[in-house]
């Protein structure tokens, strides 16, 4: 019995310790609510515990991504979801935009069916993508309005870009050279 006890604490001191110290933040949902969320995720959130725990999934998402987040999860309990994950917004108590990714898990929790969703922040990915976006729409904006000829050439000296202005220069098309 004693080797048992110890085994079990063993047990779940190891899932605690990986759940906890997880890079991703945790939630178990059960019955379309949260009944465990590790630290990440409520650092994620910006709330406290209490705050979510009970809370039915997807009341913290932005209003924009509700419908599609608990379309997901429907569609996921189902065994109909296309995806392994869904990106998400959530608005933070301070008013932080915070984009989500969630990879949901079906487990098995204090013997009923369950969700194990794993969420990771990608904030900084999606302002990095944005960024991007905006570089490129200045770059085609400069080159497009420019009275000089810009290329881009690869490695093999292959044409990739030509800018507009390459047809009254050379009387060739900007798709002709590319």
């Amino acid at each position: 019995r004693r080797q048992m006890v110890k085994a079990l604490r063993e047990s779940e001191e190891l899932y605690r310790t990986a759940l906890e110290s997880s890079n991703d933040g945790v939630g178990i949902i059960e019955d379309d609510r949260y009944v465990y969320v590790n630290q990440i995720f409520l650092n994620n959130l910006g709330m406290k515990k209490d705050e979510l725990i009970g809370k039915v999934v997807g009341s913290h998402i932005h209003p924009d991504d509700r419908p599609a987040f608990v379309d997901f999860v429907r569609k996921f309990k189902q065994g109909l979801a296309t995806s392994p994950h869904v990106e998400t917004k959530v608005i933070k108590p301070d008013g932080a935009l915070v984009h989500l990714e969630l990879s949901p898990v079906r487990v098995t929790y204090q013997g009923k069916q369950c969700i194990l969703a794993y969420y990771r922040n990608i904030t900084e990915r999606r302002h990095a993508e944005e960024a991007l976006r905006h570089a490129e729409k200045r770059f085609i904006q400069v080159t497009e309005n420019s009275r000089e000829l810009i290329w881009e050439v690869d490695a093999e000296g292959i044409y990739r870009y030509c800018s507009p202005v390459v047809e009254q220069i050379l009387g060739y098309a900007p798709d002709e050279l590319v």
